[in-house]
């Protein structure tokens, strides 16, 4: 269950998301609303939050202070506002979204599946790294573990279709369409294994070169890979994909 406060001083917007998170949601919690930046921090304090709902325009103190007054920020945030100035403080802050008001449901539930992912991860962070050793190898016949809520999931590289960074994580896709979340960033895995056959054709994706099946040409590049689905390869990437495969 994820614990939720929500920050905002307008009841319509309280109400409004609120009804969101309850109606639409699963697995949340809402354990306050705080209508001031001096409430929320000591709701914070006393309710212990997982994700923060933060509104920026409020009376006396805007949204921003309660970060900054924190000693520690031990939760996840998520801006929500009228107003798109405030995206460049939003990512200073590393807010894990950047939500305009009236509050969309669909961005909404982006907004908290990211966050949840996160949380999963962090979890993981404590007991789980790679050693090199796991990486110490000249085909793809090599394993990683990957943590999961109870223990470790063991991987053959070569069941790996592709990763994708998600900001300092990274989310493993295998052929049997499992999904993990990893603390560690794309570039990472990048090191690991470009050298035993994975290709970075986007900043956000690695892909194993095993399972593409087709590769697509048109206004933009794609490969096709084997869990049906189709990746974008960015343009200046696009060379490395072709000497790849001496097209």
């Amino acid at each position: 269950m994820l614990k939720v406060l929500i920050v905002d001083d307008e009841p319509r917007a309280q109400k409004i998301l609120r009804t969101l998170l309850t109606q639409y949601i699963e697995e949340v919690q809402i354990v306050g609303v705080a209508n001031s930046a001096q409430k929320a921090i000591e709701m914070i304090e006393a309710t212990n939050p997982q994700l923060v709902f933060l509104d920026i325009e409020m009376p006396e103190e805007d949204g921003f202070s309660v970060l900054t007054r924190l000693k520690k920020i031990n939760f996840e945030v998520i801006i929500t506002t009228a107003y798109s100035e405030y995206a460049i403080n939003a990512i200073k802050f590393s807010a894990i979204d950047y939500l305009l008001k009236p509050i969309d449901l669909s961005e909404l539930e982006v907004a908290i599946k990211k966050c949840q992912e996160k949380i999963k991860a962090k979890k993981n962070e404590d007991v789980f790294f790679l050693p090199s050793s796991f990486f110490d190898i000249q085909k793809q016949a090599g394993k990683i573990a990957v943590p999961l809520s109870k223990g470790f999931e063991i991987i053959t590289i070569s069941d790996i279709v592709y990763c994708e960074a998600s900001g300092s994580y990274t989310s493993i896709h295998t052929s049997n369409k499992k999904q993990f979340i990893v603390a560690k960033n794309l570039k990472f895995f990048d090191t690991k294994l470009s050298e035993i056959g994975f290709l970075r054709l986007h900043d956000s994706f690695l892909v194993n070169t095993q399972h593409i099946i087709r590769v697509i040409k048109g206004r933009s590049t794609k490969v096709s890979m084997t869990t049906e689905i189709e990746i974008e390869v960015s343009r200046s990437r696009k060379s490395t994909l072709m000497q790849y495969f001496k097209l």
